[in-house]
């Protein structure tokens, strides 16, 4: 089971953005800042950087998005998809965890109270 799903469009987005930037890992993951108490981040990463201790989910072709394990109770569920408008071109998350988010989707205030409730995905 993954800890996160990847949509299709976010796989193939993932894979363009890593190609031009000559990696093959994406770690998804959480830091303490933003203005609703945690940021999402986006590393590209070289194999090398890889943790063995680490959830990966394979998006073929040899590339791979971790998230860290400090970072899985933060992202349980979570869905990642691309999100394309007039406005934005971004990878967007649907975190179940979440108690709240502010207006923009980069950050989030958790909601471990939750965590009985969400089921990682199949993928």
């Amino acid at each position: 089971m993954a800890i996160v799903d990847i949509t299709p469009a976010a796989s193939s987005y993932i894979k363009s953005l890593l190609a031009k930037a000559d990696r093959r890992v994406l770690e998804i993951g959480v830091n303490g800042k933003g203005c609703n108490g945690m940021s999402y981040t986006f590393t590209p990463l070289s194999a090398e950087d890889l943790r063995t201790e680490d959830e990966k989910v394979d998006l073929g072709e040899g590339y791979t998005v971790v998230v860290p394990r400090e970072c899985v109770l933060y992202l349980l569920g979570s869905t990642v998809d691309h999100e394309e408008t007039f406005a934005v071109n971004r990878l967007a998350i649907t975190n179940p965890m979440a108690a709240s988010t502010c207006g923009c989707g980069t950050s989030f205030s958790p909601d471990f109270s939750k965590i009985d409730q969400v089921e990682p995905s199949r993928a």
